[in-house]
């Protein structure tokens, strides 16, 4: 038996200033900006992600996989990282 998958409505971010949002248009602003980076810059992008939580992605690793996966791993680290900065 499969269940359905509900869409996503929201999603929650971290903005630059600290606050917290949940806003659907902010997922769609995320997903258009990720889309326009090549696969060298998305590398670049995650092995040099601003946060306090380490990202543990060798480049060897990330070369492997797909231009869709790399854009799904940003995605996830630009939406749910808190930000070394706040």
């Amino acid at each position: 038996m499969t269940l359905p998958v509900e869409p996503i409505k929201y999603v929650v971010v971290r903005e630059a200033d600290g606050m917290w949002c949940a806003s659907q248009t902010r997922l769609d602003t995320l997903r258009d900006e990720i889309a326009g980076y090549d696969r060298d810059d998305l590398i670049a992008r995650i092995l040099n992600f601003p946060s306090r939580t380490a990202l543990d992605f060798t480049r060897d690793y990330l070369e492997q996989q797909t231009t869709d996966r790399l854009q799904h791993l940003l995605l996830c680290a630009m939406t749910y990282l808190p930000s070394q900065h706040h």
